[in-house]
């Protein structure tokens, strides 16, 4: 599902997935925010629906991310 404010589309399950991590505490919003090129304002700006940019390259941007910490996770769960 997608929220939309202000003329704006957010991709509500990359919210949520993006959130969980977060809460996890296997990385922070300043990690993220540095691993795409971002200021961790903008990160809260997005979990918030509230982002002034493009929304729809930050979320490109944010899939890639999680994409590439999933994959990391998986290859030191097995390494373990």
């Amino acid at each position: 599902m997608a929220i939309e404010t202000n003329e704006k589309t957010y991709d509500e399950k990359l919210q949520k997935q993006l959130k969980e991590l977060l809460d996890s505490g296997k990385v922070n919003a300043s990690t993220v925010a540095k691993g795409i090129n971002r200021s961790p304002a903008a990160i809260s700006c997005y979990l918030k629906s509230n982002y002034d940019g493009r929304v729809d390259v930050v979320e490109e941007e944010l899939k890639k991310y999680l994409s590439f910490f999933e994959k990391k996770e998986q290859v030191q769960t097995k390494s373990l």
